[in-house]
């Protein structure tokens, strides 16, 4: 299924990585939802070279499809600032790490913010 959604993808300071995420939405009897990634793909071939993080979420695909990006690179490209889900911070080892200062889901901070920056 193609919804014409292309996601940020950006290119680490070397040049030789490119970080983005994917959504792949299932169906499963009556479950819809999603499988998101956030990949890291040789810059020069587009080949897969690992996967950092992957999560899902339950939902019409049509609302989830876009509802994992990478917003931002860290300091020297690494750690990506993300907003997978609803869950938003940088990734590091796998996880999704809230940043300080920011609002979380439970804070009274604004609803609906994706704005984030190191």
């Amino acid at each position: 299924m193609s919804t014409g959604y292309v996601p940020d993808a950006l290119v680490t300071p070397d040049g030789k990585t490119v970080i983005t995420s994917e959504v792949v939405p299932f169906t499963h009897l009556f479950f819809h939802g999603a499988v998101a990634r956030i990949v890291e793909l040789n810059a020069r071939t587009g080949h897969l070279e690992r996967t950092l993080y992957t999560d899902s979420a339950d939902g019409q695909s049509d609302s989830l499809v876009q509802s994992c990006n990478v917003l931002s690179l860290g300091p020297g490209g690494q750690h990506p600032l993300v907003d997978c889900f609803s869950k938003l911070g940088a990734l590091v080892d796998g996880q999704i790490v809230s940043l300080p200062g920011f609002p979380s889901p439970s804070s009274s901070g604004i609803s609906g913010q994706q704005a984030i920056a190191w």
